[in-house]
């Protein structure tokens, strides 16, 4: 085989190889709508249960929880939001992060009436022995966190 053909059948090769490697690459896998429902059902049952804080001396005025199954690791995540109408006008903010099957705490958010923030933490999948405080200012960025590390977002 002469030089001016061993460069195209070099590349052509080159291409070749690589759609097959491209085409061989597992697709991230995506909750079933079964899945989807199985999870949504089960964060409602969790809410329902979810003991309210006594500690709070209130019921609170506002909850809200919203779900995310994840088909890699295979979790069923629900976020609870309680905020809490104190006695005297001011209010409480309460948001957790579970396994809505398992009961784990991945999670936590708490700011007093006053609005310093008593409580954020999360615990990343990848080191879940270890809850890693991060020292975050505020709730927005607590749910951006949330998102980023268990694909929950608010409604």
């Amino acid at each position: 085989m002469d030089a001016r053909r061993k460069y195209p059948t070099a590349i052509f090769t080159l291409l070749i190889l690589s759609a097959m490697a491209w085409g061989q690459q597992q697709a991230k896998p995506t909750a079933t709508l079964a899945e989807q429902k199985l999870c949504s059902e089960q964060a409602r049952k969790v809410d329902a249960d979810w003991e309210r804080r006594a500690e709070y001396a209130t019921q609170p005025t506002y909850t809200s929880n919203t779900s995310h199954y994840d088909s890699v690791s295979q979790i069923c995540y629900v976020m609870i939001t309680d905020i809490y109408a104190m006695h005297d006008g001011s209010y409480m903010t309460r948001i957790s992060v579970t396994d809505a099957f398992e009961g784990r705490e991945y999670g936590l958010f708490r700011k007093e009436p006053a609005g310093r923030i008593l409580t954020c933490s999360l615990t990343p999948l990848d080191d879940p022995s270890d809850a890693h405080d991060h020292s975050c200012d505020d709730e927005p960025e607590f749910r951006d966190e949330v998102f980023k590390l268990y694909g929950i977002a608010q409604r």
